[in-house]
C-alpha cells in the first residue's frame, strides 16, 4: 500500500554517499537498497525511471524524483522524492512505491486493443455524430499521429479539441496491482478535459475524473 510522506531523519548519517561528481540515480538507487527495511519495501520493488531532478538556485538542494514500474509500465502515483543537501546528505525522503509489486500484479496480457479502447473513450465522453456514437468503423479511420512502446496519440478528427493520448500504466484496485488502458480527452466545446481508466479485459470504466475546475459565482 501506498506510504506517508515521511522524513527518514535517521538516514543523514551517510554524508559522504552523494558525492558532486557522481552518478546520483546510482548512488541513490544503493542508499535505497541499503534501506529496505525502513522504506518497507522488497529489492523488486526498487523498479524505477527518474522522472525529475533538479537542483535549487538559492540554496543549492537537490530534488529527485522517481517514478516506480512495473514490466516497463508506470504506477500510477508510485512516486518516490528525496531532497539532498549541497553537501550530499539526505534531507528527507517521500516515499509512495507500492510494496510487493510481484505479489500484487495481475500480469494477464490486456485483450481489448488500444482502438477498441479508443472506441470506448469517444462513446462514452465524445460528441455525438448525427444523434449518435461513434462507430467501431469510424474509429479505425482515425489517423494514429505517433506510437511511443504503449502510448498512443491519435488526430482529433473533429472529435476533441487536441489530440487523444492513450497509454498502458498499473493501478492499484482492490489491494491488487491492475494494468489499464488510460486516456487524456479534450472535449470539442473545451470544458472538459477527461483522465479516463479502462478495464483492459473486460471494456469498462474503471476511474475518470475531470481535470478543469469548474467555478460558480
Amino acid at each position: 500500500m501506498y506510504k506517508t510522506i515521511f522524513s527518514l531523519l535517521f538516514l543523514i548519517f551517510s554524508l559522504s554517499l552523494f558525492a558532486q561528481n557522481q552518478n546520483i540515480p546510482q548512488q541513490l538507487d544503493r542508499y535505497l537498497k541499503d534501506h529496505l527495511t525502513q522504506l518497507q519495501l522488497q529489492s523488486s520493488d526498487l523498479r524505477y525511471t527518474v522522472s525529475s531532478h533538479y537542483a535549487s538556485t538559492h540554496t543549492g538542494v537537490e530534488h529527485i524524483y522517481l517514478q516506480q514500474q512495473y514490466m516497463g509500465l508506470p504506477i500510477r502515483g508510485a512516486v518516490l522524492n528525496t531532497n539532498l543537501s549541497a553537501e550530499g546528505e539526505v534531507l528527507s525522503i517521500g516515499n509512495r512505491f507500492v510494496d510487493g509489486i510481484e505479489q500484487r500484479a495481475i500480469s494477464a496480457e490486456p485483450t481489448v486493443a488500444v482502438r477498441e479502447a479508443l472506441g470506448y473513450v469517444l462513446s462514452m465522453f465524445g460528441p455525438q455524430i448525427a444523434g449518435r456514437s461513434i462507430r467501431p468503423a469510424e474509429v479505425q479511420s482515425i489517423k494514429l499521429l505517433d506510437q511511443d512502446g504503449y502510448r498512443h496519440r491519435f488526430a482529433p478528427s473533429g472529435l476533441a479539441l487536441e489530440p487523444i493520448e492513450l497509454w498502458q500504466e498499473w493501478m492499484v484496485q482492490d489491494d491488487k496491482l491492475m494494468r489499464v488502458w488510460a486516456a487524456e480527452y479534450h472535449s470539442l466545446d473545451a470544458q472538459h478535459v477527461w483522465l479516463i481508466r479502462i478495464n483492459p479485459y473486460e471494456l469498462e470504466l474503471v476511474a475518470y475524473r475531470d481535470q478543469v475546475l469548474h467555478c460558480q459565482f
